[in-house]
């Protein structure tokens, strides 16, 4: 997700993806979510450059300020 469009935080983006058990085998193994390998080969370094510390700390703050009860009412003041 970008992080300026929706968060009113700095440009940048965010990838969520799920982590851990992801089930079991017939064997009874456990099964890991492999996603955090691939995504990370895939973006750095061919689409990603190194980190910047303000953008990280500026979306630190966004997504504090975005758990306020302000910010939904901002939220849904955009969407009416």
């Amino acid at each position: 997700t970008t992080t300026h469009k929706s968060l009113r935080g700095p440009r940048g983006a965010m990838i969520f993806f799920r982590k851990g058990v992801k089930g079991t085998d017939k064997q009874g193994k456990e099964v890991l979510y492999d996603y955090e390998d691939k995504i990370n080969q895939a973006v750095f370094p061919g689409l990603q450059g190194g980190p910047h510390n303000h953008t990280i700390a500026g979306l630190a703050v966004a997504l504090k300020q975005a758990t306020t009860p302000e910010y939904r009412a901002y939220q849904e003041q955009v969407l009416s």
